[in-house]
């Protein structure tokens, strides 16, 4: 298509864009991005195509509804990364303040004897996994030993850490807001 159409099109529906993407998202610099990679999305599109979709302000509307979604669920996973990024640091002042004093020693051997006793209302299975990993096994090497598949290998280990963590919690080991 030839680049002034394209760009008419596009001034038609600059309505249709900002309207879909601010009935989506609230917050107006990420409005602004979002129209910005609508745009983007639509004239490449556009111009490498040698025909227009048949009805082209609902195209851009979908587009538009789907470039917004993006923009927030990119943003989630940002925040998912900062949180993680501020448990592991809470974690580790947790451990600078202790240092290695005598007191961190009695507290680590306290805390891993809790765990052990935990660790016994797991099956033996699950057990010997996650004892596998903590070990330094890599989940084929489990896998190998417990005669079952890598993915299954990894299932039971992430559920078995999550409930490890949950019963840590629920026990006061540690507590949840690490």
């Amino acid at each position: 298509m030839d680049d002034t159409y394209v760009l008419e099109i596009m001034e038609e529906n600059n309505h249709v864009i900002e309207k879909t993407v601010r009935s989506i998202i609230r917050n107006s610099s990420m409005v602004d991005d979002a129209v910005q990679e609508v745009k983007i999305k639509v004239y490449q599109h556009l111009v490498t195509e040698r025909s227009s979709p048949n009805n082209v302000s609902s195209w851009i509307s979908v587009v538009s509804r789907n470039a917004a979604y993006d923009e927030l669920r990119k943003l989630q996973r940002n925040e998912s990364k900062q949180s993680k990024l501020l448990q592991f640091t809470k974690l580790r002042q947790r451990s600078d303040q202790y240092g290695k004093s005598a007191e961190h020693d009695v507290l680590s051997r306290e805390t891993l004897n809790e765990v052990r006793h935990l660790l016994s209302e797991f099956d033996e299975e699950t057990q010997h996994i996650l004892e596998l990993r903590y070990r330094g096994a890599s989940y084929k090497q489990i896998a190998k030993e417990c005669h079952c598949s890598v993915p299954n290998v990894k299932s039971k280990l992430f559920r078995g850490k999550k409930k490890l963590v949950d019963l840590c919690v629920a026990k006061g080991v540690f507590n949840s807001e690490m």
